[in-house]
């Protein structure tokens, strides 16, 4: 069960089951029910490419209700909305990269975000049934009843077959006592499952997108006592992983960031295979890393511009009239970004990285992942 902030907990509401059972349910242990509230409802959620937002506690997302846009931010300060300018209705629809303040963010998540780009993570569909709640001991809560589909960003999500189920409990205010209360009801004698995260977390689980920022599993740290094979595995699915997170992001070319931290596990993952190959097999080792530097090499030909193109910035304010050079190098450069990126893309796209990544994952003794 996740609770953020001793303010919310979620769990997972099976097929079959309502809203309308579980009030009835904590209305027969003494809560008291207010009217349902239902409404539909298009949430299009945002991070920044390191999960800045998610390491605070906080989540962001741009919600669509009853045809109006407006910011919507859950934390250890409780829910904020906030509503879109006019002007930036209509783009963030579009697949770009914000500046939270100017996106007029609430403070929370400009603060957090701080100089990173709030990029579009998942997009959800679907309804909402909600009503407040009463409790035993005059607390107020809220309980909702999520039914959705998920997309990644770029696409809308289609409407077919079962939605996914989360049921909400919040606690706006007062003691976080009455929250726990409820959850215990919940789990314990209406038996539901608690869930691993809220919509946003079971939506990217979902379609299978990463979670920015999330922590790796625990069980990849490398620990004195493994022996030589044990680590050299751990450190190879480490790295694999991050490949996988950072894949997407790089091939939608939201960030160069997410290109940086995909170069650097390649290299740290052809480092490894070689100072390991005794231990999982030299012939392996060497294949593989034969497949990192092909990837290697077209991660660095777009990496390298995209360094220069950086380097080209704290320049501008110094060259006064001469600017108009820095115009044409600078242009020079996205000209050659643009063929190299392309050439970066069907590779990450292909079934031979494809190939890579379930080798690594392999490798590193987990299943391996899905094809992109």
């Amino acid at each position: 069960m996740v609770e953020r902030a001793e303010r919310l907990s979620f769990f997972r509401l099976p097929a079959g089951r309502s809203l309308a059972e579980v009030l009835r349910a904590l209305k027969g242990v003494g809560y008291g029910a207010g009217p349902v509230r239902r409404s539909a409802f298009r949430v299009l959620f945002f991070e920044t490419q390191d999960g800045r937002l998610f390491r605070e506690g906080l989540r962001l997302g741009l919600e669509l209700r009853k045809g109006r846009p407006l910011w919507r931010q859950e934390g250890a300060g409780g829910r904020t909305e906030r509503t879109v300018p006019v002007a930036l209705a209509a783009a963030l629809e579009g697949e770009i990269g914000l500046e939270a303040a100017a996106a007029g963010c609430p403070e929370a998540s400009v603060s957090a975000a701080g100089p990173r780009r709030l990029l579009p993570l998942v997009r959800l569909a679907g309804w909402r049934a909600e009503a407040e709640l009463a409790s035993p001991s005059g607390a107020r809560l809220e309980v909702g009843l999520d039914l959705f589909w998920a997309a990644p960003p770029e696409v809308s999500p289609r409407r077919e077959g079962p939605p996914l189920r989360l049921l909400t409990v919040r606690l706006p205010e007062g003691d976080p006592a009455a929250l726990h209360h409820a959850a215990a009801f919940l789990r314990d004698l209406l038996r539901l499952e608690p869930s691993e995260g809220d919509a946003c977390s079971v939506a990217l689980g979902s379609t299978g997108l990463p979670e920015p920022g999330a922590p790796l599993p625990a069980r990849l740290a490398v620990l004195p006592t493994d022996r030589m094979a044990v680590a050299a595995r751990k450190v190879v699915e480490r790295q694999a992983l991050l490949m996988e997170r950072s894949s997407a992001g790089t091939r939608r070319d939201l960030d160069p960031e997410y290109l940086h931290d995909l170069r650097v596990a390649t290299r740290r993952l052809r480092a490894a295979l070689r100072l390991f190959g005794p231990a999982l097999g030299v012939r392996r080792a060497e294949s593989l890393r034969t497949e990192l530097r092909w990837i290697g090499g077209l991660l660095g030909a777009v990496r390298d511009l995209d360094v220069q193109l950086h380097d080209l910035e704290p320049f501008g304010e110094r060259l006064g009239e001469a600017e108009r050079v820095l115009a044409v190098l600078r242009a020079d450069l996205l000209e050659r970004r643009g063929p190299a990126m392309e050439v970066l893309r069907s590779a990450l796209a292909s079934r031979r990285y494809a190939a890579l990544l379930r080798r690594l994952r392999a490798l590193g003794g987990s299943s391996p992942p899905k094809r992109p």
